[in-house]
């Protein structure tokens, strides 16, 4: 079994929640680390394991993202990350998969499902193989725990429950992994 790391130089881990029902909030975790181990490029029995620091989150605004921090949402001091490890890989054709697991937010782990397309292998210009990888899934934030809303004058919510999430990455060998990010 083969294992891969995300590289965090060429990922992105967004999400994306309406806003008074006209708009929407966008934000991104800055830090955040994967590893996908699999026997062949066929999928089917690759094992994904993700955690995400919440307190990386950042939305472009500030005291927003201090709110986000806090007991009202992710309550980062007591919970200071999410995961995600999959349960099983599911072909659907074309290169694309479901990815049934189970995602844990503020101590509460529920079954989620990533809907991913596997891009491809590559070999960049230093000699390391890449995979690529997208993924989008969509979850209702209140079944994790992240309740806190206001109402607006015409009855509706200041935010709305469907968060959906949006993850680009590519991977790399554990091998080549440790060369690029050794620590210390």
């Amino acid at each position: 079994m083969k294992t891969w790391k995300v590289d965090p130089t060429h990922a992105v881990v967004e999400f994306a929640v309406p806003h008074m029902v006209i708009g929407e909030v966008v934000g991104v975790f800055q830090r955040f680390e994967a590893s996908l181990k699999v026997p062949s490029l066929e999928f089917e029995q690759a094992q994904l394991s993700a955690r995400i620091e919440t307190a990386s989150i950042f939305t472009n605004h500030e005291p927003r993202d201090k709110h986000l921090c806090s007991a009202d949402f992710f309550d980062t001091e007591h919970f200071p990350y999410m995961t995600f490890e999959s349960r099983r890989f599911v072909s659907k054709g074309n290169r694309t998969y479901d990815i049934e697991g189970m995602l844990e937010i503020k101590g509460r782990a529920l079954p989620f499902t990533l809907h991913a397309q596997y891009k491809g292998l590559q070999m960049d210009p230093w000699g390391n193989d890449r995979l690529g990888f997208a993924a989008e899934g969509k979850l209702n934030r209140i079944l994790w725990g992240l309740t806190w809303n206001n109402l607006l004058q015409n009855g509706a919510y200041l935010i709305g429950h469907e968060v959906r999430l949006r993850i680009a990455c590519e991977l790399i060998t554990e091998e080549a992994y440790k060369k690029l990010f050794a620590q210390g």
